[in-house]
């Protein structure tokens, strides 16, 4: 190489200590990868971040008069005109919830009220919690109409996140949590 013997010692001494260098470096590293499966409060505070565009309940009804009522445990019977637009004549809506002990009774004025529990019951599987529920009626189409184009413009995207992260959180909880929380 042409190199002289000091040259050449120089040489030999560098590449040794560069190679020792180096094997003491690739024995303190872990080869091993582990996959860090988010637990669910950690799944929750990344969706929240991610996701600002979900909108909770209390800022929905910030600036309206509301209720507070508490949803049961069980499957509630709702009347059967739900789906009609007309009201009773004495403005009373009953919901029934049966358990083992007897049935719990949810009385509601309007039946926009019973629609707004009945999706927040059925389709987002409300359930032993409270919720803030707005007086008029008028109010409580509007929140229905928000939480569900909200819901169904979400829940896609949010199953989706969760998927492409690996995540086997449930889509359904996760987004009602965020909407109550």
């Amino acid at each position: 190489m042409g190199l002289s013997e000091d040259d050449l010692d120089e040489l030999y001494f560098e590449t040794g200590s560069y190679v020792q260098e180096r094997s003491s470096k690739s024995k303190s590293v872990n080869q091993t990868k582990k996959k860090v499966k988010l637990k669910y409060d950690e799944t929750l505070k990344l969706v929240k971040s991610r996701f600002p565009e979900i909108r909770k309940i209390d800022d929905l009804i910030s600036d309206i008069k509301y209720k507070t009522i508490s949803i049961p445990g069980q499957k509630g019977k709702y009347p059967a005109d739900l789906k009609n637009e007309n009201t009773n004549m004495f403005n009373s809506y009953k919901i029934y919830f049966k358990d083992i002990n007897g049935q719990t009774i949810l009385p509601l004025n309007n039946i926009e009220d019973v629609k707004l529990v009945h999706f927040l019951n059925e389709e987002l599987e409300f359930k032993d919690c409270k919720v803030k529920i707005p007086i008029e009626s008028t109010d409580s189409v509007v929140l229905l109409n928000q939480l569900r184009y909200d819901y169904q413009n979400c829940i896609g995207q949010l199953q989706s996140f969760l998927k492409s992260i690996r995540n086997n959180s449930n889509a359904l909880s996760l987004y009602r949590d965020l909407i109550n929380g």
